[in-house]
């Protein structure tokens, strides 16, 4: 195998793992569901569990490999406080509701009229396994993926900026429905900016965990507004002034405490094999 072609299927292959375990694991799980169904009754089709048992193997998986990556590509060694890690998750929680308050104010549903039902047919079924998938298996599985093994693989390949493109774009690519796979490629831009100035994997984490907590916040909303809609309607205002203002006002707080200039995040090494 040439060397591009070998630098190509180390960049290709975790996200065809990616996939494969969530086609895989929905194969499987549709096989048992109609291989049951044949002999006695059972419910609809839980495409939550199927979610949550895909989130849980690629979770297993992408840990594993970005452990062997770290032979090769070691974490900065610089320790950050408790306190910054919270920071990133409010950073994430911010950039969600500023996205939300943008998609309101473009009347998004005149340009992607099927964003809507698209999100509702993925989160149907059990809530608690969609929290669990939503919140917490997708933001490891997925920044471990896209950026502690394809986002570092690919800048010690090709250079920061051809790492930052191919790393978004393929995350975006892999939410299907077309306003996701914009926004989720644009939050994949700030995740591996994020990720290369820190140098900690936790860092994308706990940004795509708040971003993604949005979803859990909205039920809660949901729940206020059936008791006082004028309730729900200020707590709706506050959010949004909140995460507007903590959307520009958070990188120059992480910035000012992260001395990331004081040490280079990712030192280069042999391209793992």
């Amino acid at each position: 195998m040439s060397d591009k072609l070998k630098k190509f299927w180390l960049i290709i292959y975790p996200v065809l793992i990616f996939v494969g375990a969530q086609v895989i694991v929905g194969v499987n799980y549709m096989f048992n569901y109609f291989f049951v169904s044949a002999f006695t009754q059972v419910g609809e089709i839980d495409y939550s569990l199927i979610l949550l048992l895909a989130g849980i193997v690629n979770s297993i998986v992408f840990v594993l490999l970005f452990r062997r990556d770290l032979n090769k590509f070691p974490e900065s060694a610089q320790p950050f406080r408790p306190s910054i890690y919270v920071v990133f998750l409010i950073f994430g929680i911010c950039l969600g509701i500023s996205l939300q308050v943008f998609l309101s104010f473009i009347n998004y549903q005149q340009y992607f009229p099927d964003y809507e039902e698209g999100i509702q047919s993925i989160l149907e079924g059990n809530q608690w396994f969609n929290y669990i998938t939503v919140i917490i298996l997708a933001p490891i599985c997925e920044e471990l993926c896209f950026r502690g093994i394809i986002f570092k693989r690919m800048r010690t390949y090709f250079g920061l900026v051809p790492a930052v493109i191919v790393s978004s774009l393929l995350f975006g690519l892999i939410h299907i429905n077309p306003l996701q796979i914009l926004y989720a490629g644009a939050l994949g831009v700030v995740m591996a900016l994020v990720y290369h100035r820190s140098g900690k994997i936790m860092a994308p984490i706990l940004i795509h965990a708040g971003f993604n907590s949005l979803f859990a916040l909205g039920d809660i909303l949901e729940a206020v507004n059936e008791i006082s809609p004028e309730i729900a309607g200020l707590i709706a205002i506050l959010f949004a002034l909140v995460g507007i203002g903590f959307t520009f006002a958070l990188p120059i707080l992480l910035f000012k405490k992260i001395p990331f200039w004081k040490y280079k995040a990712f030192p280069k090494r042999t391209p793992p094999t």
